[in-house]
């Protein structure tokens, strides 16, 4: 069963952008033009993956489009990484990824810069090992103990952590210290 925020808060604009893509518009990368048709290739990144696989089956059921859907990271030289696999020709009707990687594609000519349409806004969690405490970051100065006491710290290399080690972390000024433990 797919919970009710993910279909208020997601649905309608995932429709919307389907839609637009499959009947009235062609968005996806510059090299590949979408003219309507019964199938839809998609890429999606990460941080979408979930509410996507939710949704498609809906949008299948109410468009009669079957979507053809591959998995990538929104950054990186890994191989089936979104920018590696642009760079090598490959094609999508539809991209979703994170703005930031995005603005990179729009920049080298993958993306065109009128098809971009932000469907969600993603916040950045925190998880701990099963039967572990629940760490206090109630507050920032609680938020550095705890990632300086960590045994170890986890992040994506993709949006999320490129954010935390670029921006987040130098900015609450523990990355210098915080990196010797990764």
């Amino acid at each position: 069963m797919i919970p009710s925020y993910i279909f208020r808060r997601f649905l309608p604009r995932f429709l919307l952008l389907l839609s637009s893509v499959v009947g009235f518009t062609a968005y996806g990368t510059a090299q590949h033009t979408v003219a309507p048709t019964a199938e839809l290739k998609v890429i999606t990144s990460g941080g979408f993956a979930a509410a996507f696989d939710l949704l498609t089956p809906k949008f299948e059921q109410q468009s009669g489009v079957i979507i053809n859907n591959s998995y990538g990271s929104s950054s990186g030289g890994a191989i089936d990484s979104i920018p590696v696999r642009l760079a090598n020709d490959e094609t999508f009707d539809l991209i979703i990824l994170s703005r930031s990687s995005l603005d990179r594609l729009t920049a080298q000519g993958f993306v065109w810069p009128n098809s971009r349409t932000d469907l969600v806004r993603s916040d950045i969690g925190m998880a701990v090992k099963r039967g572990s405490a629940m760490p206090d970051i109630s507050t920032p100065s609680a938020f550095i103990d705890t990632l300086l006491n960590a045994k170890s710290i986890g992040y994506s290399a993709s949006a999320s952590g490129t954010y935390l080690s670029t921006q987040l972390w130098p900015q609450l000024g523990i990355w210098r210290r915080e990196m010797p433990q990764q």
